[in-house]
């Protein structure tokens, strides 16, 4: 049997040389030919590499679930004995820091051989240690609250080192939460605004700094949400009266970030990203909020500049940053572009603007739009913060237009009721030939016969010439439909020959002396009939349809 197997060995150790003289995978047969052993191997990979990534899941989950154990049972043990009496509140502290230290220790021990399976024990480490120190102060009068303050800042220095050493963001977030709840805590901490200016600004500049070094954004992105949003809860409640040193602290943090922001930019050479700047959206519209409501509480007459101010430190910082790099951010560019447009809407619209010129500045914002839509050579894809701020503008403001509610103390408000549906049907009429707004006509063409109705409301008197006035823009429009082969505007001009029509039947007839009734009967029997004849000679497609279908037929030629 010895011989047997000797011999079985050999033969399979001479197989293996002329598989690996032939470049056969083990298993691939002989027969099969290059893409069908490509297809295989790829398949084994991919069957593998699904393994891997599976296994390293698990692996993740039982060391987190190892080291959320080893904290539940450091807790527990406490507990235990607490309420037996084992241990005196001395030694239970004591017990806790040791094990922390244990963890942090055993978890740097290990990471020579797997540092990311390594990082899970020190995570636990921190918050024994965290919840150590809380417990020793906060349950146990223990230590004093500052021993307590600079026990919890060095827990919080000694995350961020964990976090370089493991590469590891859970240590980085230990470190944001633990400084920026600190106040939370120590009272000591709440006693003067100023101080708590000081300590939150050192904690920014620090996570700034060391968001860089290691190249995490999220370590500078979650410092600069909790800094906003703790610092004003905890101004808000226990010193609302000095609001001076809160205006700093927000100013401050603007800039400790947006420095920090620009530096992480030009120091990794990471330009920002659109996806990277819709995260910091939400941290500006928080600022952005904060600071307002403080300066329209205490300085009202300076909130507009001081806002518009904001805009522009985060302009300059962005064109410095791009000048730096000799490229286009497009996350900066956007952010920055957002930003503008909701200091432009609410900080230069809504809350400077009189109402009495409110209808003037709404009359602006349309042309601004096509503008803004025609300068391709400029404009960018991230833009449109901008457009849809002019676009509110000149909405609100044609609803008040339309509804006659904002234009009582306008000064010359007649003109308003015309220029808004003249300029309406221009947009109309240059959008059959500009590519950049084309796909707005429609809402345009109705949008101007609205308002061209309604101009007719409040300019005439009587009910008479308004519904006559509806019949002659109702024609005229067919006419020029009919000069410029725009089908599109003819059939919008149906619209309103209906609505004069009805207007005529369900509110004029009512009051009219017998004989005016017949007249008006008359006219309008005359104005569908005219409106008739018209429609039967738009015997031709759209204008707009043609082009386009020409455009294509001639692109397939090609």
């Amino acid at each position: 049997m010895p011989a047997i197997e000797q011999r079985l060995h050999d033969i399979e150790q001479r197989l293996a040389r002329i598989e690996a003289s032939l470049s056969l995978a083990p298993g691939v047969p002989k027969t099969t030919d290059n893409k069908t052993r490509q297809a295989i191997e790829s398949q084994r990979e991919a069957s593998s590499e699904k393994t891997a990534s599976q296994g390293v899941a698990i692996s993740h989950l039982l060391g987190w679930s190892g080291a959320a154990a080893l904290v539940l049972a450091t807790i527990y043990l406490i507990q235990l004995a607490l309420t037996h009496g084992w241990l005196t509140p001395h030694r239970q502290v004591g017990i806790a820091y040791a094990f922390g230290v244990i963890l942090v220790i055993a978890g740097l021990v290990l990471r020579m051989k797997d540092r990311e399976y390594a990082s899970y024990l020190p995570a636990g480490g921190i918050v024994i240690l965290f919840i150590a120190t809380y417990g020793a102060h906060l349950y146990y009068p223990l230590i004093s609250a500052t021993s307590a303050i600079v026990s919890v800042i060095g827990i919080c220095l000694l995350s961020l080192v964990l976090c370089r050493i493991f590469d590891n963001n859970i240590y980085a977030f230990f470190a944001v939460v633990g400084s920026y709840t600190m106040p939370l805590m120590f009272p000591q901490l709440r006693n003067n605004t100023l101080d708590l200016v000081i300590y939150f600004s050192a904690w920014s500049i620090l996570f700034s700094i060391f968001s860089v070094i290691v190249g995490r954004r999220s370590v500078l992105l979650l410092a600069l949400y909790l800094a906003l949003i703790i610092f004003d809860l905890i101004w808000r409640l226990n010193r609302p009266e000095q609001w001076l040193e809160a205006l700093i602290f927000q100013c401050a943090q603007l800039l400790i970030f947006g420095i920090g922001t620009a530096a992480f930019s030009i120091i990794r050479r990471s330009p920002m990203e659109e996806a990277t700047a819709r995260l910091y959206l939400p941290a500006l519209l928080i600022f952005y909020t904060l600071q307002y409501a403080l300066l329209n509480q205490h300085l009202p007459a300076m909130a507009a500049w001081i806002a518009s101010g904001s805009a522009l430190v985060l302009l300059a910082l962005y064109l410095l940053t791009r000048q730096i790099m000799k490229q286009e951010i497009a996350g900066g560019r956007f952010l920055i572009v957002a930003y503008a447009a909701l200091v432009l809407f609410h900080a230069g619209y809504l809350e400077s603007v009189p109402d009495a010129w409110a209808g003037w500045i709404g009359l602006l914002a349309l042309p601004l739009i096509g503008l803004l839509a025609l300068s391709g050579k400029y404009r960018h894809a991230s833009d449109w913060p901008v457009t849809v701020a002019c676009a509110l503008i000149f909405a609100i403001n044609y609803a008040g237009i339309i509804s006659d509610s904002t234009v009582t103390s306008t000064p010359g408000k007649d003109a308003l009721y015309l220029l808004y549906p003249m300029e309406i049907y221009t947009g109309y009429f240059l959008s059959l030939h500009m590519e950049a707004i084309r796909r707005f006509r429609l809402p345009l063409i109705y949008a101007g016969h609205f308002s061209a109705m309604t101009a007719a409301v409040y300019l005439l008197d009587e009910r008479l010439s308004v519904s006559l006035a509806w019949s002659l823009i109702s024609i005229a429009c067919l006419l020029i439909s009919l000069r410029f082969r725009d089908r599109i505007l003819g059939q919008s001009a149906l619209f309103i020959l209906a609505a004069a029509a009805a207007k005529v039947f369900l509110y004029d007839l009512a009051n009219l002396a017998p004989l005016m009734r017949v007249f008006s009967l008359m006219l309008l029997g005359l104005t569908f009939y005219a409106g008739g004849w018209l429609y039967r000679k738009m015997d031709f497609p759209d204008s707009f349809t043609s082009s386009v279908n020409a455009s294509e037929s001639a692109g397939a030629g090609r």
